[in-house]
């Protein structure tokens, strides 16, 4: 079986948006009465995908962006050389598919990292909510701040970071990523993405990754397991990213 062909997977038990784990984070609570209901009705629930199933692929035409109520996705996109490279990770709560806003298509493949969820939100529909409702631009162009910030401008400070610092920084910033969408003080940091993925987007060599994982965890910063990191010490892996 390909996995990276296309599937666009029909609902097959769509989860209500009472249930919707991600639902804190819904832009839907930005709307009440009329203006609730035509986003609800514009809404497409998308899922399940399954682990390395295509969400789309670049170069497809862009129509809308999603909203990930449960799983994970990552990007990537093939160089020039022809060399695949991941470019993004997106979690629960996030917006996927930004990066086509202002093109004719979306610049780069995303798939699946586990079974994953989406809400579909049509671009044209996006754009007579915002001339409708003010709270909901507001709070669009604000969520897109964050994810420009998050995919371009931090990354763009680790870019030039030995290795350990880079392993720190991802483990870090995924550390706020997931707390921000939880109540209690997580430390166990799921790892829905294969280590192999995580080496290609910090530019490392999977046994320069696997160093300095093992290297932090000597230094008593992490404890690394297959499907997951524990954050030993939160303060030096913060501190040691900017090192």
């Amino acid at each position: 079986m390909d996995m990276h062909a296309h599937h666009f997977r029909p609902v097959t038990s769509e989860p209500p948006c009472s249930q919707c784990q991600a639902g804190p984070f819904c832009l839907q609570s930005t709307f009440s009465g009329d203006h609730l209901a035509l986003f609800k009705k514009a809404i497409r629930v998308k899922g399940p995908y399954k682990r390395g199933e295509m969400v789309y692929r670049a170069g497809m035409a862009f129509n809308s962006i999603y909203f990930i109520q449960k799983g994970s996705v990552k990007t990537e996109v093939c160089t020039v050389s022809g060399v695949l490279e991941v470019t993004a990770f997106y979690l629960l709560g996030e917006l996927l598919g930004v990066d086509g806003i202002g093109c004719e298509s979306y610049p780069a493949d995303a798939i699946a990292l586990e079974e994953t969820w989406l809400c579909e939100l049509p671009f044209n529909e996006i754009k007579m909510m915002c001339s409708a409702c003010d709270e909901f631009h507001q709070a669009l162009i604000q969520r897109l701040g964050r994810t420009i910030n998050t995919d371009v401008y931090q990354w763009a400070l680790a870019r030039n970071l030995k290795a350990k610092q880079k392993v720190a920084w991802f483990i870090y910033d995924l550390f706020k990523r997931i707390r921000s969408r939880q109540v209690s003080d997580l430390r166990t940091i799921p790892l829905p993405m294969r280590k192999t993925d995580i080496a290609n987007y910090l530019g490392l060599a999977p046994e320069s990754l696997s160093r300095a994982l093992l290297a932090l965890e000597k230094d008593g910063l992490i404890v690394n397991e297959n499907k997951h990191i524990y954050l030993v010490d939160l303060q030096k892996v913060k501190t040691m990213r900017v090192i």
